[in-house]
This record gives structure tokens, C-alpha cells and sequence, in this order.
């Protein structure tokens, strides 16, 4: 029970910063940056969310979210 209620505010609290990007897109850290499209990177408690900014049609998609001390970059 403890547990799952750990967990439930940990996912809470990382869709609550997901949302956020639809008023902030890029407020996070730049990874990579092509013509029309930025790769992005947002720590959320023991959690890094990697997203893409489109800037051509002005939408956001969540890449992948992984445990911080994994290492992401291998994986984008």
C-alpha cells in the first residue's frame, strides 16, 4: 500500500510537469537542436523525461523517461 501510493504521486507528479510543456516548451535543457526540431530534457524528482520540441508545427511528444542514473544519451 505504501508503495503504491509513493508511486502514484511520483507519476502525478511527472504528468503534472509534462503538462506544463504545453505553456513552456522550451524551458528545459537543449540536447539537440536539427532544422525543425529540438530535443529536450526535464528532471523530475529521480526522473529525466526526454521530449522533442516541433517547431514547425508547434507540438511536443515525450521521447522516453528514464531513471536518472541510467544512461539516456545512448538511447536518443
Amino acid at each position: 500500500m505504501l508503495n503504491e501510493n509513493i508511486s502514484n504521486k511520483i507519476k502525478q507528479n511527472i504528468l503534472y510537469r509534462i503538462s506544463d510543456l504545453s505553456y513552456m516548451p522550451r524551458k528545459y535543457q537543449l540536447i539537440r537542436k536539427d532544422a525543425n526540431t529540438e530535443i529536450r530534457r526535464m528532471i523530475v524528482k529521480n526522473y529525466i523525461i526526454i521530449y522533442q520540441v516541433n517547431n514547425e508545427i508547434e507540438t511536443v511528444i515525450i521521447i522516453n523517461i528514464f531513471y536518472v542514473k541510467r544512461n539516456y544519451l545512448k538511447f536518443i
